[in-house]
């Protein structure tokens, strides 16, 4: 959950490499990837992971290969986005088996997070 709830902060800690890739079109939107790579320091299930932002700037997709779980390729969304303080947060995570060609296999969900009552202390 650390890096899910960094994202995407991460992308500016000394030692991730960041790499803007090609636009990604998905669900009739054309999205901004990120490539990031994170050094041995920075502990995480994946050294190499890819986010997705929309025309807004909200993180759409998180993709990652579970490392301890044979690089099992997943596409991870983010949605349902809630204003706290000024500050947008999702509140509903689903995590998708992501076929070769990199489309979630909507049939194989292995993550179902909902997120609620966020607040600042």
């Amino acid at each position: 959950m650390w890096t899910y709830l960094n994202l995407p902060f991460l992308a500016l800690h000394e030692g991730v490499e960041v790499e803007e890739l090609p636009i990604w079109h998905e669900n009739g939107e054309a999205w901004r990837p990120l490539r990031l790579t994170f050094s041995d320091k920075i502990a995480t299930h994946s050294k190499v992971q890819t986010i997705y932002t929309g025309n807004d700037g909200l993180l759409r997709r998180h993709d990652y290969a579970v490392e301890i779980a044979g690089d099992a390729p997943a596409a991870h969304y983010l949605g349902k986005y809630v204003t706290v303080d000024g500050i947008k947060f999702p509140t509903e995570r689903r995590v998708y088996v992501a076929g070769p060609d990199g489309k979630p296999m909507p049939d194989l969900m292995t993550v179902s997070i909902d997120l609620s009552n966020y607040r600042f202390v």
